[in-house]
């Protein structure tokens, strides 16, 4: 279990997120060990907590990384938002982070980020790993940043467009794909 403290909505009453495993009985997924809850308690009058938003879907599951590894790095709360980090490691290596935002008195998903790239060394004179790409992607403004560098050094895309601006997914309703389909 993991566990982040903050202020999501801004009232000032502390709110606790908490990624919780769970065993995880399944058809579909063989090699899943762990699914992991995604649970946030908002502070609430007198001193007590009311439960604010619950899904399984957030996080991969304990052995959905590379060669069968943990890719969940871990829950935060910063200002407005809840933000979770997943990675993965070896061979073809990537970065997930995603972020819900408190508007309205609920979660959204706001922000996504994902790298990807491959063991294949450094680029110095870009200042980066060797055939990669990554996607910044704003939901709430459809500001999309995306960089992609060959394995031979070269800049293939660095450029920033729009993606059409689509209602915003419920953290509850998020459902667990470690990339959105926006991309």
């Amino acid at each position: 279990m993991q566990k982040a403290n903050g202020d999501l909505n801004g009232d000032g009453k502390g709110d606790i997120a908490l990624a919780v495993g769970r065993l995880r009985i399944s058809d579909t997924c063989e090699r899943c060990a762990y699914e992991r809850l995604v649970i946030v308690i908002k502070g609430a009058a007198k001193k007590g907590y009311e439960l604010l938003a619950v899904s399984p879907h957030v996080i991969m599951c304990s052995r959905c990384g590379n060669a069968g590894r943990d890719p969940f790095v871990c829950v935060k709360i910063e200002k407005n938002d809840l933000i979770v980090e997943q990675e993965t490691a070896g061979g073809s290596s990537w970065t997930c982070t995603r972020t819900f935002r408190y508007i309205d008195k609920d979660l959204y998903l706001a922000h996504l980020t994902h790298n990807k790239w491959y063991d294949h060394g450094y680029c110095d004179s870009l200042d980066d790993n060797r055939d990669m790409e990554h996607t910044d992607l704003d939901l709430i403004t459809g500001r999309r940043y995306r960089k992609t560098i060959s394995l031979n050094c070269e800049l293939i895309a660095d450029d920033v467009d729009s993606v059409e601006v689509r209602p915003l997914i419920r953290l509850e309703r998020y459902i667990g794909r470690y990339f959105d389909s926006r991309e």
